[in-house]
C-alpha cells in the first residue's frame, strides 16, 4: 500500500507539473491576444480611411503600436509558448491514458495485448522515479505479435523492475557522492516463438550475497523504510503466471540486466508502435 501510495504521488506530481505551466501559458496567451487584437483593429482602422489624413494617422498609430515592445515580446514567445502548452497537454493526455489502461478492468481478465504498449505505461506511471535520476531510452521492436496476458498485471511487473533499475542508479550515485545521471534501456523483441524484454540500467548492482534471495518475499538491501521487498518477488509471481521466466544478470558497481520471456500466443492482430510522454 505504502507503495502505490508513492507511485500515486508520482503521478499526481506529473499531471500536476505541465497542468500548472499550462495554466502560466494560457494567461500569457491572453495577454498576447488582446495586443494581437489591438494591431488587427489598427489594421482594419487603416483600411477603412476615407482621406489621406485619416489614413496617415492611423498609419501612424498602426506604426506606433507594432514598435511597441510589448508586441515585439509576444511576437516572439507566442509560438514556443503555444508549442511548450501542446507539449504539457500531450504528456497528461499520455499519462491519463496509461493509468486507464493500467486501471481498467478490475477483474484483470487475460486479453490479447502490445507488450510495447504495456512497457509504455509503465514507464510513464513511473516517470516521476527515474526523470531525475536516469535517461529512459526505449529500443521497442516492431512486428512483434500481441500477446495473451493481463495487461494490468504485467505493467505492475515491469513497474517494479523499472522503480528498482532507477533506485539502483539513485544508489550508486550516493555511493560514488556524486549526481550524475544514470541510464535506463528497455529493449524489446519476438524470437523462437517468445517475447523477450531486457532493462539494464548501470545502477549499483547487486551483490553475490543477495542474488539467491533478490526474488525472495520481503528480502530487500535497502535500509528499514525505504523498501518492502516485495517488488521484485511480485513481478517473478505475475511473469511465472503467465508462464513467462525472468533472470538477471549483474556485476557490482556496474549495473543490472533483467531479462523477461514471455510465451507468444497465436493472434490475428499484430504489433503496434508506443512512445513515452
Amino acid at each position: 500500500m505504502k507503495a502505490l501510495g508513492v507511485l500515486a504521488g508520482g503521478i499526481v506530481h506529473e499531471i500536476n507539473t505541465p497542468t500548472q505551466f499550462v495554466g502560466a501559458n494560457l494567461e500569457f496567451i491572453e495577454k498576447a491576444v488582446d495586443s494581437l487584437i489591438g494591431i488587427l483593429e489598427k489594421s482594419e482602422q487603416v483600411i477603412k480611411s476615407r482621406d489621406d489624413e485619416q489614413l496617415k494617422a492611423r498609419l501612424s498609430d498602426l506604426t506606433a503600436a507594432l514598435n511597441d515592445e510589448r508586441y515585439s515580446y509576444f511576437k516572439d514567445q507566442l509560438q514556443q509558448t503555444v508549442n511548450e502548452s501542446m507539449d504539457g497537454m500531450e504528456r497528461i493526455k499520455c499519462m491519463v491514458k496509461s493509468m486507464k489502461s493500467f486501471m481498467h478492468n478490475g477483474e484483470h481478465q487475460h486479453i490479447f495485448y502490445h507488450i510495447n504498449q504495456i512497457i509504455t505505461d509503465a514507464v510513464n506511471l513511473s516517470r516521476n522515479e527515474w526523470k531525475y535520476i536516469a535517461r529512459m531510452n526505449l529500443v521497442l521492436g516492431e512486428q512483434i505479435p500481441t500477446l495473451s496476458c493481463c495487461p494490468q498485471e504485467l505493467c505492475q511487473a515491469f513497474l517494479n523492475i523499472i522503480i528498482n533499475a532507477a533506485h539502483a542508479i539513485a544508489a550508486r550515485n550516493n555511493k560514488d557522492d556524486h549526481s550524475v545521471r544514470g541510464d535506463i534501456e528497455i529493449h524489446t523483441c519476438c524470437t523462437q516463438g517468445a517475447i523477450e524484454i531486457r532493462v539494464a540500467d548501470n545502477g549499483v548492482g547487486i551483490s553475490d550475497e543477495a542474488r539467491e534471495h533478490i526474488f525472495e518475499p520481503f528480502f530487500t538491501t535497502k535500509t528499514i523504510g525505504e523498501g518492502s521487498g516485495l517488488g521484485l518477488s511480485i513481478s517473478y509471481n505475475i511473469i511465472s503466471k503467465h508462464g513467462g521466466t525472468i533472470a538477471f544478470d549483474s556485476r557490482p558497481n556496474e549495473g543490472t540486466v533483467f531479462k523477461v520471456s514471455l510465451p507468444v500466443q497465436k493472434s490475428e492482430d499484430s504489433a503496434v508502435k508506443s512512445n513515452v510522454a
